[in-house]
């Protein structure tokens, strides 16, 4: 299945190239780029597998809330703990070492990406603390409120791939009967979202 190309961040492209040319050997940096990437690959992959899921089935639930779990460790470890230790760690080694221009790049770069990151771990955080300590919706208004969070999690990030390529690795997985009625639910949800933004709009 053909995946929808993500861009990387301006803040993490303008630095990449620089650093590789003139510290291919900055230590932290090879810390950095393989975890946000791993931890961008185990959240898109484990978004697309939560479009094979009924949530409306106890078993599907509980995987459900295994997922929102996953994606929080890896959110919080990669973008939280690894981020901003090494990032200072990079930033002192400019500092020390008296180069100003990587040391300006570095802590402008440094700022946006942590940023973004916070919103990240908001994101995820939002997430687990919503739905982790709850027992599966038994009430309709229940069900919709978890299928639209559903859609919303599955929402276009870098931390989290598309709805868009995230529908088609779920389907070369393989859907359930149950599994492929919620996911055309899902779609009709979407393109209901869309419409009402279509008349606020108007």
């Amino acid at each position: 299945a053909r995946c929808q190309r993500r861009r990387r961040t301006p803040p993490g492209r303008a630095m990449v190239t620089p650093i590789i040319l003139y510290h291919p050997d900055l230590a932290p940096f090879h810390i950095i780029l393989p975890a946000l990437l791993l931890a961008g690959g185990i959240c898109f992959l484990s978004g697309a597998y939560k479009f094979t899921l009924d949530v409306r089935q106890p078993k599907g639930f509980y995987q459900y809330k295994a997922v929102v779990l996953l994606q929080l460790v890896t959110i919080y470890y990669t973008r939280g703990y690894l981020w901003f230790t090494e990032m200072w760690k990079c930033i002192w080694i400019f500092y020390e070492g008296g180069n100003t221009a990587f040391l300006v790049g570095g802590l402008a770069a440094g700022v946006m990406m942590s940023l973004f990151n916070v919103i990240m771990v908001a994101d995820a955080t939002s997430a687990a603390a919503k739905w982790l300590p709850r027992s599966l919706p038994s009430e309709p208004t229940g069900q919709a409120e978890l299928e639209n969070d559903l859609v919303d999690l599955g929402s276009p990030s870098a931390a989290k791939g598309t709805a868009r390529s995230g529908f088609v690795l779920a389907t070369t997985l393989g859907l359930t009967p149950e599994a492929k009625r919620l996911r055309a639910h899902i779609q009709v949800l979407r393109a209901a979202g869309k419409f009402k933004k279509a008349l606020h709009k108007e």
